[in-house]
């Protein structure tokens, strides 16, 4: 890919050639226009490209299947513990980028049963849409 710096000089350079014969000015400034635009948008395009690809990416929340997971809690950079429901029993699971660890297991009982219906009941988190369009609310003064 040509960078947008040396694209715009080879052009600026082929401006001045036409510029000093007095030919054309105002159709090469237009392609000049054009030529950048298309070389910003291809820039665009690749950056949100590898956004999207090294990006990390999130595990939704399962509350369905044989093995469910029932919350997370983000502790920082690429570590979190995962409140999981497998075979019957609640797990808490710590996760880092290379390692998985058993934290706690919970036996089935009434404490269980009110970390479920603790779950089941608190809303999902808020998105970014959620947290953008909040900004912009208006506030009561006090």
């Amino acid at each position: 890919m040509i960078h947008p710096i040396l694209a715009a000089a080879a052009v600026d350079d082929t401006l001045k050639a036409y510029t000093a014969s007095g030919d054309g000015l105002s159709v090469l400034v237009y392609l000049k226009v054009i030529f950048l635009l298309i070389v910003i948008i291809a820039f665009i395009i690749f950056a949100l490209w590898a956004a999207r690809k090294f990006a990390p990416q999130r595990i939704p929340a399962s509350r369905t299947g044989i093995i469910k997971i029932l919350g997370y809690s983000y502790l920082g950079p690429k570590k979190a513990l995962y409140l999981i429901e497998a075979a019957g029993k609640v797990i808490l699971i710590g996760v880092t980028d290379n390692n998985i660890n058993k934290v706690a297991d919970f036996a089935e009982g009434e404490e269980t049963e009110n970390m479920k219906r603790h779950l089941e009941q608190s809303p999902p988190p808020a998105g970014f849409s959620q947290i953008f369009a909040s900004m912009f609310q208006k506030r009561n003064p006090q």
